[in-house]
């Protein structure tokens, strides 16, 4: 091989290399950059008043974040597009309910209520057809990029949209309490009220499901579960603080942490950390990270899966809201105060 062609390899490696950071989403308006061993802030940025939650593209080049609407100031939520290169952030839609990309980010699916499936191209960011829909979803494309599917969690159905044609292709009720799922491979998997189900693209019926029993939980009001897959394992926790907030209202302590669990049996492998109360988590490369409001002062955790042992953690200032894991490369990382400029597009 030539000195060039190695060069060029080596190039083209040192380009595609990304930093793992962990981004930390602040109401009073900003995202607070951490490392992701020793959860110290090592950037932020800027997001305006109310910022509820933020979505990396694959190629952690664009940040989606979800923040205060223009029309009403204090109502949630519109939806930007924050380029780390060009430095500005870009409005998009709004309302907004949530925000999913397609693994190769060629596409984001969000909703402004019950009015069907918004598109937009994920690097164009040009608004493309809706697809047509009859709920509020949980949207969740499928790895291969072809299929989105969506959790309508209080009917307990799942819609599957065909993104070739762009159509809702069929529907699949469930109608077993609040439903949440997850992509684990080419395999979707649904949890609802102790049961596990296996879907795939082409399923017509939900099948049997396996029971799952979860070692402390205590059944005293429907318990909401939040369910995350990484690694050839399922992740299931109760998120914390929010509206619905078991803790007080048991008559006993209601148990924290989060469960492993197998996918193929439904067995409960470990839970780890029982008494932390996470309001949010996010599981990925062996490391789970949390935010862990079960003392006065929330702290976030990161907990390494192999020992369930706390390896990092840090008090947080009391408006960090939400959580996500990004792979952004080097050169992009914010590093210091990022002020987004007005959208340059």
């Amino acid at each position: 091989m030539s000195k060039s062609a190695i060069c060029l390899l080596l190039l083209s490696a040192v380009s595609a290399s990304a930093d793992d950071v962990v981004l930390a989403s602040r109401r009073a308006g900003a995202i607070e950059v951490l490392d992701p061993v020793t959860l110290a802030t090592i950037g932020r940025i800027d997001t305006g008043t109310m910022t509820e939650g933020v979505t990396s593209s694959p190629d952690g080049r664009v940040l989606f974040v979800r923040r205060a609407m223009r029309t009403q100031p204090r109502g949630c939520c519109a939806l930007f597009a924050i380029d780390l290169e060009r430095k500005d952030a870009c409005f998009l839609i709004e309302p907004t309910t949530g925000v999913a990309l397609t693994g190769n980010g060629d596409r984001l699916f969000t909703q402004r209520g019950n009015m069907g499936v918004e598109v937009f191209d994920g690097k164009a960011l040009a608004k493309l057809p809706t697809m047509r829909a009859p709920s509020i979803y949980q949207l969740l494309p499928s790895p291969d990029g072809k299929w989105v599917f969506g959790v309508s969690g209080g009917e307990s159905s799942v819609d599957i949209f065909d993104l070739d044609r762009n159509v809702l292709a069929r529907s699949i009720a469930v109608r077993d309490g609040f439903a949440r799922g997850a992509w684990l491979g080419d395999r979707f998997y649904l949890f609802t009220r102790g049961k596990l189900w296996t879907l795939t693209p082409q399923s017509e019926t939900p099948g049997t499901p396996v029971p799952v029993v979860l070692p402390g939980a205590v059944d005293c009001k429907p318990a909401v579960y939040e369910l995350l897959a990484s690694g050839g394992r399922l992740y299931l926790y109760e998120p914390f603080g929010m509206k619905v907030d078991r803790r007080g209202s048991c008559g006993q302590p209601v148990a924290g942490g989060f469960y492993i669990i197998d996918p193929a049996t439904g067995s409960v492998l470990s839970h780890v950390a029982a008494t932390r109360y996470f309001s949010r988590l996010a599981v990925d490369r062996g490391q789970a990270y949390g935010i862990d409001i079960a003392l006065a002062n929330p702290q976030f955790v990161r907990i390494d899966l192999q020992t369930g042992e706390v390896e990092a953690a840090r008090v947080l200032d009391a408006d960090v809201w939400n959580l996500a894991l990004a792979g952004i490369p080097g050169a992009l990382v914010p590093r210091g105060e990022m002020q987004p400029a007005e959208c340059r597009k």
